[in-house]
């Protein structure tokens, strides 16, 4: 995906992956003679210093003092008022919440350093809207019987607040209708719920936006591609003899075929179909995506379209799910590296195929020692992401098992169907896919506005990452 993708999102000088511009100055600065003044710091020495202070203060929040990582200083008015923890506490809705922890502010969003300001605003009016308008009105209106969970968690209940075991309504992994039926239905929190529902919104919004405001250029680009390009780095990288379109046209299909040997010889419960499909929604939503991600350095996910769609087709399977989810959702998702990978490469005129065999074994290298380091953690942490673990959380990972539970397990027609409470979540898919169309031509009426910077997508994927990011990340983010 990332070599035809070439064309759209590395050659054009608009795409300019704004996390690039950071490693390129980077390189820049450890490479570049510089005339210096006499006493004047040169570049890398500031860097060393810089990177020597870092390393020296990690230390404090990560190791001496964790509790510099998340400070709900409101909530010392008065420790015991559950409305005010709910508002102010960190693992509330994070009003006033300080973090001096580096690490954990740029943990889910990535460094807003490198963020263009527009699009912090778009993440930042998001975040308002969501998270401080939408969901307190609906929590404290006992939307969805709200009141019985904790505000913000991707933790599963059961209908009277009880924690939810899924152990109790499977059968060889897969959901039996009669213990289901016995043990009863499933029940999220407020937040989870909308959070799902605004990223029904963010995808369908995310084609309406590229038909509305890329369609022209995408054409002009593709024509463009097979003539010539009048970006200055694309014209350099022509001293270099490109990658054969055939060199990745061969490695998508070897791969795909051992995708598809490898679900059905082992059991996943995912049919060779299942894995066709999968790809077909990462191709498909590939450049809706990149075309985000170029400009904003921020990548609106796959994942709830990849669980909704395969838990319609196969309920009631969550191994089958989470396969599914990976295949679409990461593929993507690694599609999207590897088309930056290409863009800094393009900045820093490395020859084509060699970036092509650096990409192909630092993917194999990188997938074998994740794959052991995993095994090994698994074998060795005991409790590892469950609650008795003290170093091991996995905030991520706890979410990834709610959601597999949620759409694998349970099902989308079941958990967001017509009999379930969650139904009206469903509509958020048709006021994304209008939401765009309005600001479009307010932006022909009005130009060189404001208008110009709205980006509905970016503001409807602002809180994409919660759970299992809480809202103090965002707040802190968005204050650097």
């Amino acid at each position: 995906m990332a070599g035809v993708l070439r064309r759209y999102l590395v050659y054009p000088a608009a795409m300019i992956w704004p996390a690039n511009l950071v490693q390129v100055a980077l390189f820049n600065t450890l490479h570049k003679d510089e005339d210096l003044a006499p006493g004047q710091w040169s570049r890398f020495k500031f860097f060393l210093v810089a990177c020597f202070a870092m390393f020296m203060y990690a230390w404090i929040p990560g190791f001496l003092f964790p509790v510099l990582s998340s400070i709900a200083w409101i909530c010392w008015i008065k420790p015991d008022n559950l409305v005010l923890s709910q508002i102010t506490g960190a693992g509330g809705l994070g009003f006033g919440a300080i973090s001096l922890d580096w690490n954990n502010i740029v943990a889910f969003l990535g460094s807003p350093l490198v963020i263009p300001w527009w699009a912090q605003v778009n993440i930042g009016l998001g975040f308002f809207l969501i998270a401080w308008v939408m969901v307190p009105i609906a929590y404290y209106t006992n939307l969805w019987d709200a009141k019985k969970f904790p505000i913000l968690t991707h933790r599963l209940y059961r209908v009277n607040g009880e924690s939810y075991n899924t152990t109790l309504i499977m059968t060889n992994n897969v959901l039996d209708e009669d213990k289901y039926a016995a043990y009863g239905p499933l029940r999220i929190s407020t937040f989870f719920a909308l959070t799902y529902g605004i990223g029904f919104a963010g995808l369908s919004s995310m084609v309406t936006h590229t038909w509305l405001y890329h369609r022209h250029k995408l054409v002009a680009q593709w024509k463009q591609s097979r003539e010539h390009s009048e970006d200055i780095h694309h014209k350099l990288m022509q001293a270099y003899p490109e990658v054969p379109d055939w060199w990745y046209a061969a490695l998508f299909v070897i791969m795909t075929t051992i995708a598809i040997i490898t679900c059905e010889v082992w059991d996943y419960k995912l049919p060779w179909w299942g894995v066709l499909l999968a790809i077909f929604l990462a191709a498909f939503f590939a450049l809706p995506v990149g075309l985000i991600q170029a400009v904003t350095n921020q990548q609106p996910g796959l994942n709830i379209i990849t669980e909704y769609v395969i838990g319609y087709i196969l309920p009631g399977r969550a191994i089958a799910n989470v396969t599914f989810k990976t295949l679409g959702y990461i593929s993507m998702a690694q599609a999207m590296t590897f088309t930056g990978d290409l863009k800094l490469g393009h900045y820093m005129k490395i020859p084509p195929r060699a970036m092509f065999w650096a990409q192909l074994l630092g993917t194999f290298i990188a997938g074998l020692t994740n794959l052991l380091t995993a095994n090994w953690l698994l074998s060795t942490q005991k409790g590892i992401c469950t609650k008795a673990s003290k170093d091991f959380r996995c905030p991520s990972a706890n979410t990834f098992y709610s959601a597999s539970v949620i759409w694998g397990v349970i099902a989308p027609d079941r958990m967001f169907g017509p009999s379930s409470i969650y139904n009206a979540i469903n509509y958020f898919f048709i006021i994304g896919f209008a939401l765009p169309i309005p600001f479009y031509y307010l932006k022909k009426v009005f130009p060189n506005s404001f208008l110009d910077y709205v980006h509905i997508p970016v503001l409807l994927a602002a809180t994409g990452m919660m759970p299992p990011a809480q809202a103090y990340h965002y707040t802190n983010w968005l204050a650097v």
